[in-house]
């Protein structure tokens, strides 16, 4: 019997995530069609977000930072209508980037994990005489809230 892929793969961006800002539609970068590099710097992104955001003094830095990240997170987006946006708009728009990211990072990891993970049922022993659950490891998560903008810009 034949298994099904693992990973489907397509190179057309033809269902990017869309967002109504004043009602007109405009697309946000697909996940899926981020570089290495693109993906890389969305992850040093965030955590200079983090950083930026536990600093009270830091908080025109952060709004910046902000204002980057959302930038480089639209498709099609004017520049006039990315300019009105306030900070917590685009705090928004970033959250919501962050959100697709970790949901397709999420995703693979799953589909990988079924295929590693045994058939036992979740609780039981690894095998006779061994002290392994093979339960779920606990969620490792940072506990911290994603950082907010201090106001409209």
């Amino acid at each position: 019997m034949a298994r099904a892929p693992l990973l489907d793969l397509s190179t057309l961006v033809d269902d990017r995530p869309a967002i109504r800002i004043d009602g007109e539609i405009y697309h946000l970068k697909s996940p899926e069609e981020l570089s290495l590099l693109e993906s890389q710097q969305f992850t040093d992104w965030g955590k200079d977000l983090e950083e930026l955001a536990a600093d009270p003094g830091k908080r025109k830095a952060l709004e910046e930072q902000v204002g980057v990240v959302a930038w480089a997170v639209f498709a099609d987006l004017p520049a006039a209508v990315f300019d009105k946006l306030s900070g917590v708009q685009r705090m928004d728009v970033v959250d919501l980037f962050t959100g697709l990211l970790l949901g397709r990072r999420l995703r693979l990891a799953g589909v990988l994990g079924g295929q590693i993970v045994s058939s036992r049922p979740t609780g039981e022993k690894s095998s006779p005489g061994s002290s392994a659950s093979s339960a779920a490891s606990p969620d490792t998560g940072s506990p911290k809230s994603p950082p907010r903008s201090s106001g409209p810009t």
